[in-house]
């Protein structure tokens, strides 16, 4: 089954590929720079916007004299902690040899230690794992390959022993090789005997290399390397093979990588050759910043590359379509190394790449380099101008970069203040610190460049605006509201731009009907339909702000009619519920379910629009009076859902009213922050407390009327006795009592009045403050959370100018 599941998606891949190919082929990409950066070297910045992606490569004449291809480990050590791919360099960089460019090599663990094999200058830091490793051998001719394994011996006088590992930790009867990658000791116990070696001439993998014997200890353990080359450590049985050896003894050594024949001298790990013999093979198949080698059929082109990803001008790539890249450009062979935050392009001393971190560039645990031999003066011979984009919009910047090059391509950068720049003022302007602004108007043109006898120039364009979206469409407003509509603008090649909200043109298409500031911000003075119009460049968009004068009581749905309403669950399967209708026109919801620690959930599901700009939500219902929790979820016209929580429990058997507050304050977002009229009831849910027995749990819910209040006062038309002025200030019991850890406290008002309402305990301690400002006449509850209290008897007290009145509750947890 697994190969069947693996030949799939080889053959999905494949039709995939086909169907997309020429987007990843370099034709179809735009040459953003390019430039010789070393003898047979050529550095090249390419981008295709359409997907997006910006690519770094640079390619290589693998039959250039004196070229030769170098791993270095961070600090020098196999597990030396990190170290930049920029600082890396300066271990291969003197006088007369200089870096051409380097990519960061494998990928890595802890304290920096690389996942797979490492060769440097031919010798091995540590042992291959079953995964991609490039190779390179002493003619600097690149192997890619997979499978490797090691192997290597000891040849003295009389005897011949197998090395078992690298720099690792040295197990029972085993003979372990240490460098001076591992440290400065082997960190060995003392049973066993050590040998400290000289190297005599030099060393490769896969080749024996002469040593000659400098110190010889038994039974002491963790001997330093000090000045010399290898250390060899016996334990047990094999410390019998150095029984006859002396001091000034010689002895071979060879090292193997497996099946390598050839001589070996650097090598570094990767992840997926996502390119072999010219085919491209799909070996990670999500888009990231990546890195890569490669090299062609004839392994006279070598290939370093990274493309950026994580950001909007590049989203990185897959495996694969790196091998269509890489395939286009001449690669036959290329495998994928540490990409993702680490992926590094050094040119020279420069990094060319933009590394998706946010903090530059990172630092890792080894890197690749190419390196050429330098005997130039440092004279410049010529110069190249190059700007961070060849694009911009409208008002936007890009840097620019001149470089100067010696006759042996080795560049750097020269003050921007020292060179004349200019551009066509239509165009945009140059700073004297190199930065080109873009002006207002769209177009493509040249940027010239002159540098004492020195000139250059390079093509830019300035991006118009392509549209401008306006959100909502419509909104639904009321004349003490403010709306600030959201909007994003996109270039003419479709890529979101950021523009300040004061850079945007406002304008309203009714003056009459409300005002609007420089930032957007709209205030509607009188009721009706408005247009609201964002404009930059030559495109605009508009959003319709209505204005509804509704007033009173609205219902939204009596439930003489439930055909429309369906219902889904949580922790709760759905034949334990159902749902009818009562004769007096109300749903039932009656459901059943087994004891369990989760909170089954029920969602009565159907779409009600809402006019207009309501204050308040009102759900009548009835239960069979045990503790549920009631929400209500609403979503705007552009599917940003919202939850209007309540402020207690719904526990009633006798039908009674639930007020729901539109307050954005008041609201939970589920998956948006937007919050704006109009909306739509979506569903009302009901959350069952948790089954603790042992037997099954049955109930009922009942929902009479789902309405909408358009004044301040959140009461349904059939509540005639809610909606009555109160003839005298009334302090009501409150509801639950006693409770755990929340409870409502009503009270009356027949007038307006100044009114503070304190929660105290029995020693007189003042406790919670719920109200202390003016309320008009009428009704008023407020929810009282008692969770950072202890059991216990409360007193909560409401004071007016005319009268204090109180009542105790009682807190159970």
């Amino acid at each position: 089954m697994k190969n069947t599941v693996t030949i799939l998606a080889a053959l999905l891949f494949l039709f995939t590929s086909t169907q997309i190919k020429a987007q990843y082929e370099v034709q179809s990409f735009d040459t953003l720079f390019h430039t010789q950066v070393g003898a047979g070297a050529f550095y090249t910045e390419y981008e295709n916007p359409g997907v997006p992606l910006k690519i770094q490569v640079v390619e290589f004449d693998l039959n250039q004299s004196g070229l030769e291809i170098r791993s270095i480990a961070a600090n020098n050590k196999l597990a030396g902690g990190y170290e930049k791919t920029s600082d890396m360099r300066h271990e291969l960089e003197d006088e007369n040899t200089f870096v051409v460019a380097g990519v960061n090599g494998d990928f890595y663990g802890t304290s920096g230690r690389p996942t797979n094999v490492q060769i440097v200058d031919g010798q091995m830091l540590r042992t291959p794992i079953s995964r991609d490793i490039i190779a390179i051998d002493d003619s600097f001719k690149p192997w890619i390959t997979r499978g490797t394994s090691f192997s290597g011996q000891v040849t003295g006088d009389g005897f011949t022993a197998p090395i078992n590992n690298i720099n690792g930790a040295r197990g029972a009867n085993e003979i372990v090789a240490y460098n001076s990658f591992y440290g400065s000791s082997t960190g060995t116990n003392e049973f066993g005997t050590e040998v400290a070696l000289q190297l005599q001439g030099e060393v490769k993998v896969n080749q024996p290399a002469q040593y000659v014997v400098t110190r010889i200890e038994e039974n002491v353990g963790n001997m330093s390397l000090g000045s010399d080359d290898l250390i060899l450590a016996a334990h047990g049985s094999a410390t019998s093979n150095f029984e006859g050896l002396n001091v000034d003894d010689e002895i071979s050594i060879q090292i193997n990588l497996n099946p390598f024949e050839n001589a070996i001298i650097e090598a570094v790990g990767g992840n997926g050759q996502f390119l072999k013999d010219g085919e491209v093979i799909e070996t990670w198949a999500e888009w990231h910043p990546r890195t890569a080698a490669g090299f062609s059929a004839d392994t006279t082109k070598l290939y370093f590359m990274v493309v950026d990803g994580r950001q909007s001008a590049s989203r990185g790539m897959t495996t694969g379509q790196m091998g269509i890249f890489m395939q286009s450009i001449g690669a036959a062979n290329a495998v994928n190394l540490d990409g993702g935050g680490s992926s590094t392009m050094l040119v020279q001393d420069e990094v060319m790449n933009n590394p998706s971190d946010g903090n530059g560039e990172r630092s890792v645990a080894n890197a690749l380099f190419v390196t050429l031999p330098y005997s130039a003066d440092g004279e410049i011979e010529r110069v190249r101008l190059r700007t961070n984009k060849t694009k911009v919009f409208l008002t936007k910047t890009t840097q620019l970069k001149v470089l100067g090059f010696d006759a042996d391509h080795r560049f750097s950068q020269i003050p921007t203040e020292e060179v004349e720049f200019t551009v066509d003022e239509e165009l945009g302007s140059i700073s004297s610190g190199g930065v080109f602004t873009g002006s207002m108007n769209a177009g493509t043109g040249y940027i010239y460049m002159n540098y004492n006898e020195f000139a250059d120039s390079t093509l830019i364009t300035v991006l118009d605006a392509g549209s401008i979206n306006l959100s909502p469409s419509n909104v639904a407003l009321d004349t003490t509201m403010t709306f600030t509509p959201v909007y994003t603008v996109y270039d003419e090649l479709g890529y979101e731009q950021t523009v300040t909200r004061n850079n945007i043109d406002w304008s309203v298409t009714n003056p009459g009907l409300g005002n609007i500031d420089d930032e957007g911000n709209y205030t509607p003075i009188a009721a009706g339909t408005n247009g609201i119009v964002g404009s930059y460049s030559n495109v605009s968009d508009t959003t319709w702000a209505e204005v509804q004068e509704i007033a009173g009581y609205i219902i939204i749905d009596d439930f003489s009619n439930i055909e429309n309403w369906t219902f889904t669950t949580e922790n709760l399967h759905v034949d334990s519920v159902s749902i009818h209708s009562l004769d007096e026109d109300a749903l039932e919801v009656r459901f059943s379910y087994p004891p369990s620690n989760s909170e089954p959930h029920i969602h009565l599901q159907k779409n009600n629009a809402i006019d207009g700009v309501p204050s308040f939500s009102n759900v009548v219902y009835s239960t069979d009076g045990n503790n549920y929790v009631m929400t209500v979820d609403i979503e705007t016209n552009s599917d940003g859902r919202f939850r209007m929580n309540p402020e207690r429990h719904a526990n009633s058997t006798e039908p009674e009213v639930m007020h729901f507050t539109f307050e954005k304050d008041k609201v939970t977002g589920i998956n948006s922050s937007n919050f704006y009229f109009p909306f739509t009831y979506e569903a009302i849910s009901l959350r069952l407390p948790k089954n603790t027995t042992d037997e099954a749990a049955e109930g009922y819910f009942r929902v009479y009327e789902l309405g909408v209040s358009y004044s301040e006062t959140p009461v349904s038309i059939d509540d005639e006795k809610e909606r009555e002025t109160p003839e005298k200030i009334e302090l009501s019991q409150n509801y639950p009592n006693p409770f755990n850890p929340t409870t409502q406290i009503s009270f009356s008002l027949p007038a307006a009045e100044n009114v503070s309402l304190n929660v105290f305990d029995v020693l007189g301690r003042k406790v919670a403050t719920l109200v202390e400002s003016r309320l008009g006449a009428g009704n008023h509850t407020y929810r009282f959370d008692a969770e950072n209290l202890s059991s216990g008897i409360y007193l909560y007290q409401l004071k007016t100018g005319k009268s204090t009145l109180s009542r105790k509750m009682m807190l159970i947890k």
